[in-house]
């Protein structure tokens, strides 16, 4: 279920940031790269943004995390 919801994560990210210059790396949950059982309710998660084009001052202004279960 983790995997999901850190591809979701990324892939939310990745698409909506198609014209953005930074880009979401090191995606985390509960400071685990690609946890395998995540056994809390509210899980931390986490990512660093990296600017492609070495610029300094670019910010994050918004996020969205969307979480899904597969059947």
């Amino acid at each position: 279920m983790i995997n999901k919801i850190l591809y979701s994560i990324s892939l939310i990210m990745i698409c909506g940031l198609v014209n953005a210059t930074i880009k979401p790396m090191r995606l985390t949950c509960e400071y685990l790269n690609n946890p395998q059982v995540v056994d809390v309710e509210h899980p931390r998660l986490s990512w660093i943004n990296i600017s492609e084009s070495n610029e300094r001052g670019e910010v994050q202004t918004a996020w969205e995390i969307r979480v899904s279960r597969q059947s």
